[in-house]
Formats: structure tokens, C-alpha cells, sequence
């Protein structure tokens, strides 16, 4: 399809505001620089640069900003559809073109105008089962395995017990894990908070025993927790190839890392942690996702409605049996 030309008279637009003469990519790099300002991560600013480049494929870069209206944003939306974009890539779209569009509006660069964005596709996201998890969780031989299994089996600990992000958890120095004091202490978070999280107990020797080798290795405090062979800094790619080849060798087929944290939250959600607590812990702004989590695995709320029926039953029956023994009387 060819790339959209907007029309739109100037005479409308300056009964509400003030035209614009900056373009969309223009008024881009002035969000760039804000996002910047306020110390969001690199892969946050990332993600927003992929999502105008979805949107340039509609509308020219060289568009004026004015000119994005409500009706171009529902516009972008059926094109996505036509195009046979999945739902949940519409959602995460949308949702990030909204964000760049509020803040030209703040800016006032154009008109305020209400967003909304479509409802992701309520199909489960893909997460490990607690079988896979067992099988990770599994210590290797020390005296036998490589270094590069015995990291991605203390990463995967790091990830089955806090839920923690990636880069979180690549970013974790000695300093920050409190054994005495049961904590961690993540410095490098998505919203760029600190964040402190209880130091599970199965996950406590695991840590103990890693440090000290890392000590033995000459780390200091402000070291990197996880390393490589050459005690390197490791990157995002470096580790997700640690995990492939380690899960591949445990006969676990599945290799997302992210998976490890829609795992932690549906284990919290379907062992009755509060919603509120579960953001806190895996730093969601809202609970928004939470929920959508609680509705995505109807197998298991089925599991528990049967039995709260199976309960529901034997306590009728117990029930008729009890007025039969006394009508016998």
C-alpha cells in the first residue's frame, strides 16, 4: 500500500491551536531528547524509535505534526488490520504512538484528542511450566559442567524467584545482594527506580555459593554478579545464548527469558498473592496486566472452580445423608 498523504485545512486546526511548522520526525527528536532527560533505559527509547518507524509506513515522516489527527490514528489502526497485523502488535502500536502524541500534545504542538487503544488478544503468553522449571532448577556437577551452564543456571534461579527483567538481572553487582539481610537490590530497573525484593530461601544457597566462587576469582563489591568465562561483563545476547544452549541440554525446548517473569507472575497469581503485591514485586505501574494474567489462565482457574465444585457436591451429599439417617429415625 502506498504511504498515506494527510489533508487537512489549516483553518480548523487554528481555531484550536496555534499550527505547528515541525514535522513528525522533527517533533521526534525533541521526544528523543526528553526521554533521554528524564533517564529512560536505552531499549525503552529504542522501542519508541521502532514504533515510529511502524507509523512512518504510513504517514511520511515529513508530514507536519498538525496534521496527525484522531481520525489518522483510527486510519492507522484499520491499515494495521488490512495489512493482517496481529492484534497484540496493533495494541503495542498504538500504545506507543499515543505515548509520542500525548507529549506533543503537552507540548501543544497539536490539539488535545482522546486515544484509545485496542484491547490486546486475551490468548496466553507463552511461559514455562512448572515441569520445564524443575528440570532448570536441577544444579549441575560443578566438577563437570562448563562455565557458561553453571552462569545460566544461577540466571535461571535469578529469574524463576524474583521475576525480575533482563536487564535487571545482567546489571546485578555482589554489592547489591543482602544474604545477611535476605534482599536484592535491583539499581537498573524499566522505570529507572531502584527496586528491592526478598531474597527467596531456595535461592539463597545458590547466590551464597556463586559469590564466593566469584570472590575466589578476585570480584570486588562493585563487580558485576554475572560474567563471562573471561569474567567480562556479559550482554543481552551472550546470556540469552547461555540459556538456549542450558535449557536445549536440560530438554526444555523453550528459551525466552521473559517467559521466566510471565511464569513468576502467573505462580503468584494462582497461589492467591494480592494483585497489589505482585506489582510491587515485578514493578508494574498499574494492575492493569496483573488482571489480564489472572483471565489468560482459565486451564488452571477451571482447575480450581471444579474443585471448589467437588467440595460444593460432597457437602450436599453429606447433607442428604444426614436427612436420611434422621428420617430413618
Amino acid at each position: 500500500m502506498a504511504r498515506r498523504k494527510i489533508k487537512l485545512s489549516n483553518e480548523i486546526i487554528s481555531e484550536v491551536i496555534p499550527v505547528c511548522s515541525l514535522t513528525i520526525a522533527e517533533v521526534q527528536e525533541l521526544f528523543d531528547k526528553d526521554n533521554k532527560e528524564r533517564g529512560l533505559r536505552t531499549h525503552t527509547i529504542k522501542f519508541y524509535r521502532e514504533i515510529m518507524n511502524c507509523f512512518y509506513k504510513f504517514v511520511d515522516y515529513k508530514t507536519n505534526i498538525s496534521e496527525v489527527t484522531k481520525q489518522v490514528v483510527e486510519e492507522y489502526i484499520v491499515y494495521m488490520k488490512e495489512r493482517g497485523l496481529a492484534q497484540n502488535t496493533i495494541h503495542t502500536n498504538i500504545r506507543g504512538l499515543r505515548t509520542f502524541l500525548y507529549f506533543a500534545m503537552r507540548e501543544e504542538y497539536i490539539p488535545q484528542y482522546r486515544i484509545n487503544v485496542p484491547t490486546p488478544s486475551k490468548r496466553p503468553l507463552e511461559t514455562y511450566e512448572e515441569e520445564e522449571v524443575v528440570k532448570l532448577l536441577v544444579k549441575p556437577d560443578l566438577n563437570n559442567c562448563s562455565y557458561s551452564e553453571y552462569i545460566a543456571y544461577v540466571a535461571t534461579n535469578l529469574f524463576v524467584y524474583t521475576g525480575a527483567r533482563l536487564n535487571s538481572i545482567l546489571h546485578i553487582r555482589l554489592s547489591d545482594i543482602d544474604l545477611n539481610g535476605k534482599q536484592i537490590y535491583f539499581t537498573h530497573t524499566k522505570n529507572g527506580k531502584p527496586h528491592t525484593v526478598p531474597l527467596a530461601s531456595p535461592l539463597y544457597e545458590p547466590l551464597k555459593e556463586f559469590i564466593a566462587i566469584r570472590k575466589k576469582q578476585g570480584a570486588s563489591e562493585g563487580d558485576r554478579l554475572l560474567t563471562s568465562v573471561y569474567c567480562e561483563e556479559l550482554n543481552e545476547g551472550m546470556l540469552q545464548k547461555y540459556i538456549k544452549s542450558y535449557n536445549k541440554s536440560r530438554g526444555v525446548d523453550r528459551t525466552s527469558i521473559h517467559a521466566y517473569r510471565r511464569f513468576y507472575i502467573k505462580s503468584m497469581v494462582l497461589n492467591g498473592v494480592p494483585i497489589p503485591k505482585i506489582q510491587y514485586l515485578v514493578q508494574h505501574s498499574t494492575a492493569d496486566l496483573i488482571s489480564h494474567y489472572t483471565k489468560l489462565y482459565s486451564s488452571e482457574l477451571i482447575d480450581d472452580v471444579e474443585q471448589f465444585a467437588s467440595r460444593l457436591v460432597a457437602s450436599e451429599k453429606n447433607n442428604k445423608n444426614k436427612k436420611k439417617l434422621d428420617l430413618s429415625y
